[in-house]
């Protein structure tokens, strides 16, 4: 069982795409040679193809210069922009993919209606980080983020569709691509109206993530990038309530519960509450916009539970805690809909107390608690999640709110209810016109939390009035030029909020013998294939695991300040099951003392022998990266000795502070460097026809020098040596390769031993 697990900090494109003119705004560009190989693809383009369409992009701008003014204003635009990324060739679209996966990645656009037959120019864009990139013609080149030096794709006669590949079966891995985000953008313009841009205001996202799949067979937390198949169970009795309107009378109080179809038995799982609104008076639990959001919850990992509460035409009888609290904020006016306010507070508590109960039944644990509402609901949620711990009431810790134009109306004498800093984060979402529950009611929450220190995030939805209709959560940006609609601002905001560590990613098995990798691309391709190699040569028992973040964000002391990398490494760890615990160099102290330090090592390996004394540490050693920048395997290899030598020392450094250990290193890069020498000499034959080119049939696969095929089957040999003692010579026969693979792993360690 390989697990490729990426955790995975993501930072939101801050790009401000609200117009492509001379105001858009891009940060300072460094193009990379890696990312310039990888678009040096052909783009093809057709017309009214019969294709399937791929999704629409959700907000489609014009962006206006003014030709006096030189002011940029946005417009609405009847055109519509679809694209969407593929690695089964346009059967389904994903948002993520592995740096392994072939990937296409079509588009296409619809003009205007009075637009078509007209002379045009199609933009096609690309982002990847702070990196950004023009289509023109068939190849990406770099671009500055300036109008004056944006270049069309294509100028042509505008069709009624334009249908454009972007990407053909490209891997990312090929141009040392592990992990990051693609941004596409799309658009065009009239060649007689070039002031005015017509483009997809929220782009096409591809998130290229190690160990991306598109559907899972196994809890392993939330996971954005493949979703779950959600189970939905409708009219579940979480408690009752008494009504004394038409009569006195205990009722059923109901939800509806949505979940990852999946065996949850010992997972640690977040939990989101959902609450309708209905001014208390009405509303319901299958409100299509909540189903919508318990849906999309579930199928990321979450438990949500949607609840009907009782309301006010009920005229609900309050236990004797609540009543005393409605006694206390209750005035004359609005006496009714005030205990409909109360009885949906502490019907939700009844609600929290069932799901609580049922994940223990279940065999699981809620990890996090969320409270999300619209209008009444959000009122609700918003006094549940920072009112009544104030008026001695016990609720449980919640990690987020999530506010549809509510209120939380907070008494000036006794400054109830308080809202402080270490409550859970807040996000609201707006309309400036609202006449239901005002505009400003956000506005002052959102003055205080930010006054305290309280992580919050206002979406104010310009002109809009109340409720899901009019906000368009998932037809409209965030903000203008964000690239988010609303809504997926909210499930980022969620997910960041709620998301802790919450145990391994992946199931650790007492009975195998796990080998846990943490490191970046060098090291992961062994990483992966060891398991393979291990069950071939008898060792049917080896289970790997992998924590893996691209380039120096996978050197030890990156791994060790990424809070969510170091958590997800603890949380294998903490099992106890752990038999091998693999780094790979180098951290910038290792380099900055001359191989003399590195602290993040003896960090990492001391929580490992805490967990379990019998961990085995093996400190992976890497070769020269960019090998084209050196004439031959000799001048690649020249200095490699000595710094492995360094490499050792450390090895021998950390085994004396932990004599009881077995320490170990593992130099794969001599096969590289060997492999390297035979291609030169000519002995590798059509086993590698180029020393960088596809992967099949070539010692490197990208100008970075990541390994190709036979590299990596050369390097695993020593991998298998390293962990399970196995002699290249004694692995089973390579038949894909003409090269005596075995004999060229077999030389390297026998010279190392020498």
């Amino acid at each position: 069982m390989v697990t490729s697990i990426l955790a995975r900090d993501i930072n939101e494109d801050t790009i401000m795409f609200n117009r492509m003119t001379d105001y858009l705004f891009l940060s300072s560009t460094t193009f990379h040679s890696a990312w310039i190989s990888l678009l040096l693809v052909v783009a093809t383009m057709s017309t009214n193809t019969a294709a399937a369409q791929p999704p629409q992009l959700a907000v489609a701008n014009a962006s206006v210069i003014d030709p006096v003014t030189a002011e940029s204003s946005i417009q609405s635009t009847t055109a519509e922009f679809y694209a969407g990324a593929s690695i089964d060739e346009g059967l389904s679209y994903v948002s993520c993919v592995d740096p392994l996966d072939s990937v296409d990645l079509e588009s296409s656009l619809v003009v205007e209606n009075d637009h078509v037959g007209s002379a045009g120019n199609i933009y096609v864009l690309a982002i990847v980080g702070e990196e950004s990139y023009m289509l023109v013609s068939d190849v990406f080149l770099p671009w500055d983020g300036l109008r004056d030096s944006l270049e069309p794709f294509a100028t042509k006669t505008l069709q009624a569709t334009e249908t454009i590949s972007v990407l053909d079966q490209v891997q990312f891995e090929s141009a040392g691509i592990d992990q990051g985000e693609l941004t596409i953008y799309i658009g065009y313009e009239l060649i007689s109206d070039t002031d005015k841009i017509y483009y997809s205001a929220t782009p096409l996202r591809v998130n290229i993530v190690p160990g991306a799949l598109v559907s899972r067979s196994r809890y392993v937390g939330v996971d954005s990038c493949s979703p779950y198949a959600v189970d939905a169970t409708s009219a579940i009795v979480y408690g009752t309530g008494t009504v004394t309107n038409p009569a006195t009378a205990e009722v059923d109080l109901l939800l509806d519960l949505y979940m990852p179809d999946l065996n949850l038995f010992g997972k640690k799982v977040p939990a989101m509450v959902i609450i309708h609104g209905g001014a208390f008076y009405g509303g319901s639990r299958s409100q299509p916009a909540l189903v919508d959001y318990a849906e999309r919850f579930a199928a990321q990992g979450y438990l949500s539970i949607s609840i009907d509460y009782r309301l006010a035409g009920q005229v609900p009888e309050l236990s004797p805690q609540f009543a005393s609290l409605y006694d206390q904020i209750e005035s004359e006016d609005g006496q009714e809909q005030g205990l409909g306010m109360i009885a949906a507070m502490e019907d939700s508590l009844k609600a929290i107390a069932w799901l609580k109960n049922y994940a223990q039944g279940q065999g699981f644990e809620i990890s996090a608690l969320g409270l999300l509402g619209g209008s009444a609901g959000a009122v609700t949620a918003l006094n549940v999640g920072y009112g009544l711990d104030d008026y001695g009431f016990s609720v449980p810790e919640f990690k987020v709110v999530v506010n549809h134009w509510g209120n939380l109306a907070i008494d000036t004498d006794s400054s109830k209810p308080s809202i402080t800093a270490d409550e859970a984060a807040l996000i609201s979402v707006h309309g400036t016109e609202d006449p239901t529950v005002l505009y400003s009611g956000s506005v002052d929450i959102h003055v205080r939390a930010d006054e305290i220190g309280l992580t919050n995030e206002l979406i104010t939805s310009e002109g809009a009035a109340h409720g899901f209709s009019e906000n368009r959560l998932w037809g409209s940006e965030s903000f203008e030029g964000s690239g988010y609609t609303k809504g997926e601002r909210v499930l980022n905001f969620v997910n960041a909020s709620m998301l802790t560590p919450s145990g391994p990613p992946e199931e650790v098995y007492p009975d195998q013998y796990n080998v846990l990798y943490i490191g970046h691309s060098f090291g992961r391709t062994f990483a992966e294939k060891l398991e393979t190699f291990a069950r071939d040569t008898g060792f049917e028992d080896h289970a790997s695991y992998i924590e893996m973040s691209g380039g120096a964000s996978g050197a030890p002391d990156a791994l060790w300040a990424d809070d969510g990398h170091r958590e997800n490494i603890k949380a294998y760890l903490d099992t106890g099951e752990i038999d091998v615990l693999i780094m790979i160099c180098c951290s910038v102290e290792f380099v900055e003392t001359g191989g003399e330090s590195d602290e993040a090592i003896w960090n990492f390996a001391s929580y490992a022998l805490a967990k379990n004394p019998a961990t085995r540490i093996g400190l992976s050693w890497l070769w020269k990266d960019f090998p084209q920048d050196y004439a031959s395997a000799e001048e690649h290899r020249d200095g490699a000795d000595e710094s492995y030598a360094l490499w050792v020392n450390l090895a021998n450094d950390l085994n004396a502070d932990y004599p009881d250990a077995d320490v170990f290193t593992i130099n794969h890069a001599e096969v590289v460097y060997d492999l390297r020498a035979a291609y030169e000499a000519g002995e590798l034959g059509g086993d590698a026809a180029q020393l960088t080119g596809p992967s099949r049939n070539s010692v490197f696969t990208d100008e970075k020098g990541h390994a190709g095929n036979i590299t990596k089957d050369t390097g695993t040999l020593i991998w298998l040596h390293a962990v399970h003692g196995v002699e290249p010579n004694d692995a089973p026969a390579f038949p894909q390769w003409e090269t005596d693979i075995r004999a060229i792993a077999q030389a390297a360690l026998d010279n190392a031993a020498q």
